[in-house]
């Protein structure tokens, strides 16, 4: 047991990093949440996007997740996805990632 005072338990920050159960529970209890896609297959995550017609699709890590581009680590970080980086989805094979339709899309 460290002696310091920390903001968050770890467990609790451990909890926080569950974000598909989190949908799961949200939806449970009747919030309404965004239409959203989990995978590393880069071809049902360009279909994904393709369908939102312009809406904005924010991509997220499920956990520790690095996109590999051969011998480059690149970590992913919540994201609004562009026309413009939608052409780099492949790298997402390697890690699964959650799509998201964000909220303050019209």
């Amino acid at each position: 047991v460290l002696n310091c005072t920390w903001i968050n338990h770890p467990e609790s920050n451990r909890r926080a990093e569950l974000k598909i159960k989190q949908l799961r529970i949200a939806s449970e209890v009747g919030l309404e949440i965004p239409k959203t896609l989990i995978t590393n297959s880069p071809e049902d995550a360009e279909k994904f996007f393709l369908k939102t017609k312009s809406k904005d699709v924010i991509i997220k890590r499920l956990g520790g997740g690095v996109m590999l581009d051969g011998n480059n680590g690149t970590a992913i970080y919540t994201s609004l996805i562009t026309e413009y980086n939608i052409k780099n989805i492949a790298q997402i094979k390697n890690t699964p990632v959650l799509l998201i339709i964000s909220c303050l899309a019209g």
